[in-house]
């Protein structure tokens, strides 16, 4: 009766919240007491909804569902909306702890989906087909909702006000910045450059490159705040908290607003920005004004008519300044473009033009015969293609290429792709009649005779200089120059400057700026390291002395050892997500890494390592599982490698020029004996990361995915300090862990053994026997002589106590009738 008297139409509804009877024509007409009371004295009847829209003063209610939600959201909303709105609402709470926000307004629309969020794992498991699931809506136009006095519903601020047009547009707007689910906006083909146009996109190299905050500011935009994933802007005349946010982790902006120029809960890319804010949304204007800023490049399309045309000229001699001008005048290129595309096609074909045919008439029609003596100087002096034998001595080769001193394997496949490319640049007729279609259809069908291993050994072979680290001096090439760093410093040089040649796949992709003046702790990296180390001086030092040795190329024969990543734990099934993974992909930004999976490794199966190339300098084998057999690794930590691929010859990689290796483990990996010892460097990673608390948690983002230039520009500076560091001052040594040394013990000599060390705390300076302690450990665990041998106990004893820091000595003498004894120095005991 309330609810009618304040002019708001109200049915009655079921268990479900379903209406019990037909309720569409009250959302124009007002339900009569008389049909009312029908409603309510019905069995069905469990409660009231109120309906919301015209019909009821403009009513409109926000449901805000607070389920399964990782923060409060409901406290964020309140911190959120401004005190005059929040005053102004009538706020119900729901029986399943939601709230229902009521007011009134004289602009009211049909119900919408304020803010969304992914699904959970158990929400996706329980229904499969709701990958996200909506957190805040409203009910407007033709929606209704439950209402008090249902059970479960009370009010907690009770007075449904009118609100202004521009209170519901802030209020709604709040709702939205909610929303974590974005919806990228695509723009339609019509309005975009064709992606032929471009070598490079400028849509995508400013996707990449930009400065999103400039450009929003310079648009009128502020910047608001920063949140872990999201830059919040306010639009231009806004007087709210924010309008927009910009998603860092997917490269998306999207409004909370309607009055802007972007569609609400629609993600942007920066490109989009750009062309609605500064070019009303013409794409083709915003992608010339993009290449004119340095973004993107034009597509050089070599094998169309200019290209052809070139060809052309450079068969008759023309010269490439008369190149130039040709284009110029002819195709309307600038000088620039024109001069860039004629030395991009001598770049790639070589300053004249090179035949490795002869024209001839066969059946009074122009052919071609391909002549195997020019192919081969051909492929050598314009392709780059020649043999390279690692080993002198060996007949094993591979193909490689050689480009402005860069190198990288080559195949069959590439060599007839730049033939091929090559061919589809020639004019369109030569030698007489000769055109492209023609010679590749000659060589296409003599390609099996022509790209054999028979004839690829009559390459000429290359002795080639690389670039290598040093005992002294380690390298890390770059786009702009080649960090060089020693003892005495880091610096850049230019790759003219050495006069080596460098491995394709190891030059890092980013331009380089040493800085002087850094300081460590300014890196995110540096962060994690401070994290996994907990917080612990000699254990960060430890690390990066780590991270230094297995950055540094050069291996040195007296030191073949291994670094081992473990955990800080006793409990082994309690292992995992601790960091270690990240630890081992950050390597893999700065040296060429191959990673395997050591659940599944045998290091004995073949082509077991056919994933390490040449280039390799750092083998990750992950997650190894429980007793691995650590000894079957020796040979590759101590000697080299051999590298079996599948239809190529094995090849072994000596030690010098060999990965070195690192294991990743949640259990323990053996290391009883001397042997095993010298060939583990054991790092323990703390247990501050964990599934339940992950980096991305810590730091707000992903490491490595949404860094900007300068954040890698300083995680490469950290890791060059790194290098220094090592290569100054070695690995510091550190206590391995007393958790650590238990896992040791306990996988290699079992739990009973660990438990029957603690009967002996009462035994210090005793002599006892071997075969009195043998006998007490069999009555303590209850096996018999078969099930932990003799031989077995005594190996424990020696190598298990050393392993647990625990004194012992053992004596044979009149005393023992000439029989082994041992006496235990307990006190000392790190476990």
């Amino acid at each position: 009766m309330n609810y009618l008297e304040l002019g708001i139409n109200t049915i009655a509804i079921n268990d479900n919240k379903q209406a019990i009877y037909p309720w569409k024509r009250y959302q124009k007409e007002m339900i009569t007491q008389a049909e009312l009371d029908q409603q309510m004295a019905d069995a069905r009847a469990k409660g009231i909804a109120v309906i919301c829209g015209a019909i009821s003063g403009g009513l409109e209610v926000i449901d805000v569902d607070t389920k399964y939600q990782t923060y409060d959201l409901w406290q964020a909303i309140k911190e959120r909306l401004p005190k005059g709105i929040f005053t102004k609402l009538h706020i119900v709470k729901t029986r399943n702890g939601g709230y229902h926000l009521y007011y009134r307004c004289e602009v009211v629309e049909g119900n919408q989906k304020l803010a969304m969020r992914q699904a959970n794992d158990s929400e996706i498991k329980e229904n499969p087909h709701n990958k996200e699931l909506c957190i805040i809506e409203s009910r407007g136009q033709g929606g209704y909702v439950v209402a008090p006095p249902s059970l479960g519903y009370e009010i907690i601020q009770d007075g449904i006000n009118v609100i202004t047009i521009e209170e519901r547009e802030e209020l709604l707007a709040i709702m939205r910045s909610f929303n974590e689910v974005i919806v990228e906006e695509i723009i339609e083909a019509h309005n975009r450059p064709s992606s032929k146009e471009y070598g490079l996109s400028p849509f995508d190299d400013f996707n990449k490159r930009c400065d999103f905050v400039e450009l929003m500011e310079r648009n009128g935009w502020k910047k608001v705040k920063n949140g872990s994933t999201r830059i919040y802007f306010l639009r231009p005349g806004g007087i709210s908290e924010h309008s927009g946010s910009y998603n860092t982790e997917m490269g998306l902006f999207s409004v909370f607003s309607t009055n802007t120029p972007f569609q609400v809960q629609k993600g942007y890319k920066p490109c989009a920005v750009f062309a609605i804010l500064e070019h009303r949304g013409n794409f083709k204007k915003a992608a010339l004004a993009l290449l004119d800023q340095g973004y993107g490049e034009r597509k050089q399309n070599f094998g169309e008519k200019i290209e052809r045309e070139l060809f052309e000229k450079r068969k008759q001699s023309v010269s490439k300044e008369d190149q130039v001008t040709y284009l110029v005048q002819k195709h309307n290129k600038n000088y620039n473009e024109a001069l860039e595309i004629v030395e991009k096609l001598e770049n790639e074909s070589g300053d004249v033009i090179s035949e490795f045919w002869d024209a001839k008439i066969k059946n009074g029609k122009i052919t071609a015969e391909i002549k195997l003596d020019k192919l081969e100087r051909f492929l050598h002096d314009v392709g780059g293609f020649s043999l390279y034998f690692y080993d002198a001595n060996s007949v094993i080769y591979r193909l490689i290429r050689i480009k402005d001193g860069l190198v990288e394997e080559s195949s069959t496949e590439m060599i007839k792709k730049f033939i091929k490319d090559y061919i589809n640049r020639l004019p369109s007729s030569f030698d007489d009649g000769l055109d492209p279609q023609t010679l590749m259809e000659v060589v296409y069908k003599g390609s099996s005779h022509y790209f054999s291993d028979n004839f690829f050994e009559f390459f000429d072979r290359v002795k080639l200089d690389f670039l290598e680290d040093t005992k002294e001096i380690c390298y890390f090439p770059f786009i702009n120059g080649v960090v060089e760093i020693s003892r005495e410093g880091i610096k850049l040089r230019s790759y003219g400057e050495l006069g080596k040649v460098i491995w394709k796949s190891q030059v890092i992709d980013h331009y380089i700026t040493i800085e002087n003046d850094f300081k460590v702790d300014h890196s995110e990296y540096y962060k994690f390291i401070d994290k996994i180390c907990n917080g612990e001086v000699e254990r960060i030092i430890y690390c990066l002395g780590i991270i230094g040795y297995l950055l540094h190329k050069y291996k040195d024969p007296a030191r073949p050892f291994a670094i081992i990543l473990a955990e800080e734990t006793e409990n082994e099934a309690m292992g995992g997500g601790t960091g270690k993974g990240i630890f081992v992909k950050a390597l893999g930004y700065i040296i060429k890494l191959v990673r395997v999976d050591g659940k599944n490794f045998k290091v004995d199966k073949n082509f077991a390592f056919q994933r390490v190339d040449l280039d390799t300098k750092l083998l990750a084998i992950e997650d190894t599982r429980r007793n691995v057999d650590f000894e079957g690794f020796y040979s590759i930590i101590t000697e080299g490698v051999t590298v079996e691929k599948k239809n190529k010859d094995e090849l072994f990689i000596p030690y010098k020029d060999s990965p070195k290796v690192i294991f990743t483990t949640n259990y323990t990996i053996p290391n009883s004996g001397n042997h095993a010892k010298r060939r583990q460097k054991v790092f323990e990673f703390a247990p501050y990361f964990s599934p339940k608390h992950t980096p991305e948690d810590e730091f707000g983002h992903k490491l490595f995915d949404d860094w900007d230039k300068d954040e890698w520009n300083r995680f490469y500076n950290l890791m060059f300090n790194c290098v220094q560091d090592y290569l100054e001052n070695g690995i510091s040594e550190v206590e391995n862990s007393a958790k650590l040394a238990k896992k040791q013990v306990r996988v290699q000599f079992g739990e009973e053994f660990l438990e029957f060390i603690e009967t002996l705390v009462d035994q210090e300076g005793v002599l006892i026997k071997f075969e009195q302690l043998y006998n007490d450990f069999l009555n303590f665990t209850g096996f018999d002589k078969k099930e932990y041998s003799i031989r077995r106990f005594s190996k424990a004893i020696d190598e298990g106590f050393l392993i647990l820091k625990i004194g012992v000595e053992m004596v044979r003498d009149r005393s023992t009738g000439y029989k082994k004894a041992y006496k235990f120095l307990l006190g000392n005991r790190i476990v």
